[in-house]
Parts: C-alpha cells; structure tokens; sequence
C-alpha cells in the first residue's frame, strides 16, 4: 500500500489516498452499469482518514440507497467514488489513478450475475454472483 494522488477529468478534483492497495474490482450491478454504461472498477475499500480532497465544492453527492452513495465531480461529471454512508469507507473509480494502474490487478468482479451477455472480461478473476 502507498500514497496516490488521483485527478478528476477536468483537473478541479483533486483526491489524496494515504493507504491503497493494489486490486482493482468489477461490479456489473444495475446502477454501476447505468453510471458508467459498463461495469465500474474500483479500488480496494478506502477509509475515510485516508482519503482527502483538494477542495469539497467540487464534489456532489448522489444517495443511491439508503446506505450508499456515489460521488462526482460537479464541473465535469467525472464519477470519483461509492461510499457506504454510514461507515465513511469509499471504493474509488480506478481510472482516477493513472501511476497506480500501472501497478494494479484486476481482482475479482462482484454482481456477475448480473452481467449483460453483450461483453466479457478476458481477465481470469473471482466472480461473486
């Protein structure tokens, strides 16, 4: 695990992780797939002390559920995070990290189950239905 900076599309969004790990997960679950128009890949469950931003009024917040939410940046829609509301603990859009990918392994993909027929990951992974 190390330290990350990982940057929005526009740049305005700045995130700091001071302890990530190196797997990256799949989730084909229906909201993921209607965010991103594909699965979504996160990193490893971030928790709140280790993850800051740049500046907060940059970011909005949607509540998905009644216990979790997704983040974006509000000035070009970049999708930055899913955090359990509860908890503060945050999967983070992997995409954001570009020197992190380099290192990163696609780990497993979760809601396989409800995966589309129209693509497939070549990746051998965990697959958690």
């Amino acid at each position: 695990m190390k330290q990350v900076k990982g940057t929005c599309l526009c740049g305005e969004t700045i995130m700091t992780v001071t302890e990530l790990g190196n797997h990256i997960t799949a989730c084909h679950c229906k909201m993921c797939r209607k965010q991103n128009a594909s699965a979504a890949f996160f990193t490893e469950e971030v928790a709140a002390e280790n993850l800051t931003f740049n500046q907060e009024d940059t970011i909005s917040v949607y509540p998905s559920s009644e216990w979790a939410e997704r983040g974006f940046c509000n000035r070009c829609g970049t999708f930055l995070f899913y955090r359990y509301r509860k908890e503060k603990q945050a999967h983070l859009n992997v995409e954001l990290f570009d020197d992190w990918l380099k290192e990163a392994h696609f780990r497993e993909q979760i809601f396989y189950g409800n995966k589309p027929d129209y693509y497939e990951f070549a990746n051998t992974t965990e697959k958690h239905f």
